[in-house]
């Protein structure tokens, strides 16, 4: 064969291969972006972020986490994180919700996690003292039936803050979503 037509053989098998690769990782993240809820009153949007990673050394992820600030409060904080693996199992955060003992060792400053119904559902939580900025910080883990991960960082203010961000989340439509 001549080198022309391996060429043009190489070429076609690569723009075939493209083609049914499928959506980027970037793509099927961005879609969990509908998810996050717009900011309640007095509240706005500080930051947003996709999460698109597939590797041993980043870590293995598809998810989008916005920020929000309450009023002029500079550390008066919601972070909603929306999030699973690319092969569509929980991330490691998430499988705490189903265990304990995972939960119990994930400790930070000697504060574990524990199960418990919190925001209406059952979650990993913790309330951690942050020592440099003496604030409570406390975590929210749900896990969905879908294994997708939706987690509330509260910074400042307490968990119920959460509540409004929360309600503007679709839960079983996310819960039955395929990426």
């Amino acid at each position: 064969m001549s080198l022309r037509i391996l060429v043009i053989l190489g070429l076609l098998f690569m723009s075939t291969a493209a083609v049914e690769a499928g959506p980027s990782l970037k793509d099927r993240a961005t879609k969990l972006k509908v998810f996050l809820p717009k900011a309640p009153a007095g509240w706005s949007m500080v930051e947003e972020q996709v999460i698109a990673q597939d590797s041993a050394m980043s870590g293995r992820e598809l998810g989008v986490v916005r920020k929000y600030r309450k009023g002029k409060a500079e550390e008066e904080i919601v972070i909603v994180h929306i999030g699973i693996q690319p092969s569509g199992s929980p991330l490691d955060m998430a499988l705490m919700v189903d265990d304990a003992d995972k939960a119990a060792k994930a400790k930070i400053n000697d504060v574990s996690f524990v199960i418990s119904e919190v925001l209406g559902q059952k979650a990993a939580s913790r309330t951690l003292k942050n020592p440099l900025r003496a604030r409570d910080e406390h975590t929210v883990i749900h896990k969905l039936e879908n294994g997708m991960m939706v987690s509330y960082e509260v910074w400042m203010l307490p968990v119920t803050a959460a509540e409004p961000f929360k309600k503007k989340i679709d839960y079983k439509k996310l819960g039955a979503l395929k990426l």
